[in-house]
């Protein structure tokens, strides 16, 4: 009995199982493989098991593959940075130091900048944090009309003056150094 035309192996290339001879479980299990699609073949099974139990084998089957491909990925990664320390004088040891402390550069690289960036975003924060309190005391301001000529101190320390005539706004702040002028008129207020 030939094996399914999608698996790699056929059933003359697969060894007796029941032996236990062999020290390769992917030919063990690709045998099993062809024995469970036989009965499949077969009526008055129980075809959902005999499914299940051929899924199983066939994923032990890529899983043995999968891990061979690693071990031989892994023996050549090996032997490229054996050849690579070889070409620069390097043993594994100092190999290892270099790639440590490249990465310790990096991280510390990437510590550095983040902790600017917290710094900007907190700089940033408070910006906004205190043209939020000068809009709010501004809409206090005109829903309020205070009087002509009347100051006003916001709760950041905020000198409001408000000039009802002109309409005229000028705010201070000695931590934002910001200084704003609105003009809607052309007359001064005292």
């Amino acid at each position: 009995m030939e094996g399914p035309t999608d698996w790699p192996l056929n059933s003359s290339e697969v060894a007796d199982c029941r032996d236990r001879t062999l020290t390769n479980d992917a030919s063990c299990h690709a045998q099993e493989i062809i024995r469970l699609k036989a009965k499949l073949a077969a009526p008055g099974r129980n075809r959902s098991r005999d499914l299940q139990k051929l899924e199983l084998l066939q994923l032990r089957v890529e899983a043995a593959t999968l891990q061979r491909q690693v071990n031989e990925m892994q023996r050549q990664r090996a032997m490229q940075d054996v050849t690579v320390s070889h070409s620069f004088g390097i043993d594994s040891d100092s190999a290892n130091e270099i790639r440590l402390q490249a990465w310790r550069r990096l991280a510390t690289k990437h510590r550095k900048h983040r902790r600017e960036t917290e710094l900007n975003n907190e700089g940033l924060h408070q910006l906004y944090s205190n043209q939020l309190e000068i809009c709010r005391a501004l809409q206090k301001l005109i829903i309020l009309g205070i009087p002509q000529k009347e100051v006003w101190t916001a709760p950041t320390g905020l000198i409001l003056r408000y000039c009802v005539s002109v309409t005229w706004v000028n705010i201070q702040t000695t931590s934002l150094k910001i200084k704003s002028w609105r003009h809607e008129a052309t007359d001064a207020c005292g």
